[in-house]
């Protein structure tokens, strides 16, 4: 696990560079699917400003915003010592600033000298093995009492965005089949517990199934894609009948009906019986149709599973 050291290193750290240039976000164009997550921040947090940022080893890139005004809207990027978000980051926590003008960390930034910020929060936009790409942010032009509700606000939000920033990583290697997957962040928030929920892609017609990395890690398989029938053989045999008819009812075209369902599977390599939650819906485009989903081991501590590095 990697532990919070506030430190400029962390901003040059080549595994954290690999995964942020792996989301293939960096000089994208704007997104709406990002545009709402900002416009939502900055709503839900009463803010005139958010923004959605990845920090690089040069500059910070704004993927989002909302509310920003003169040439920031069309550069869409700043270097880096004009960066707050570059501080979450170094941090790998949220950083919460009530009054930029008076604290020691920030008082001194070109962004509070030159540009007005007078407060800000910011959360991580952090992958499943904890690499830290850039910050959800709220930022006022006036000094602000920041609640806990506005705390809790931005990181749910910031969870849809890495969702998000998954699909789109899906998207690139598989056709870009952008509008059927990214449905799956309005819902997956709703998903309770500690931990991110492993996703689960079926695309039915090819018939294959995406999985992310929580997902890989809880079916202890290291292919991004397996066959529905490799999919089927990890679920122990009592079960498997019923998982198999609920996908499949699931994948008929114009199917109303969803997946929320628990069974046992084995891991592929250790051979542990785990029980999990499974839930999904059916998503049609002009991309073909999918079953896209959650799954859940209730008993997984993903912070522990993560030192044992098995991918």
């Amino acid at each position: 696990m990697r532990h919070a050291n506030p430190s400029s290193l962390e901003i040059y750290d080549e595994g954290r560079l690999d995964a942020l240039n792996r989301t293939h976000l960096l000089d994208s164009p704007t997104e709406e699917k990002f545009d709402r997550l900002t416009r939502l921040a900055a709503r839900f947090t009463n803010a005139p400003i958010a923004a959605m940022t990845l920090i690089d080893d040069k500059r910070q890139f704004i993927k989002s915003q909302s509310g920003y005004s003169g040439p920031l809207v069309d550069i869409r990027e700043t270097p880096l010592n004009y960066s707050l978000c570059k501080y979450v980051v170094e941090r790998r926590e949220p950083l919460i600033i009530h009054d930029a003008t008076t604290d020691p960390l920030v008082r001194n930034n070109p962004s509070v000298t030159e540009m007005g910020v007078k407060s800000y929060l910011g959360v991580p936009l952090q992958t499943p093995d904890e690499f830290v790409l850039g910050a959800l942010c709220a930022v006022d032009i006036k000094p602000r009492r920041w609640t806990q509700d506005d705390l809790a606000t931005l990181k749910e939000i910031a969870d849809i965005a890495m969702t998000s920033i998954f699909v789109h990583d899906v998207q690139h290697v598989h056709d870009h089949a952008e509008s059927a997957l990214s449905r799956i962040r309005d819902w997956v928030s709703t998903v309770t517990g500690t931990a991110r929920p492993g996703i689960w892609v079926w695309d039915v017609a090819r018939g294959s199934i995406d999985l992310d990395y929580i997902t890989r890690h809880i079916f202890e398989v290291k292919s991004q894609q397996v066959p529905f029938e490799s999919f089927l053989e990890v679920v122990c045999k009592e079960d498997r009948r019923m998982v198999e008819v609920a996908l499949r009812h699931a994948g008929v075209p114009h199917s109303p009906l969803s997946i929320d369902l628990s069974c046992f599977i084995t891991g592929k390599r250790s051979g542990k019986k785990k029980w999990l939650e499974i839930k999904g819906r059916q998503l049609t485009d002009h991309h073909g149709l999918r079953v896209s989903g959650t799954v859940r081991d209730n008993d997984l501590d993903l912070s522990e599973t993560k030192k044992q590095n098995i991918f």
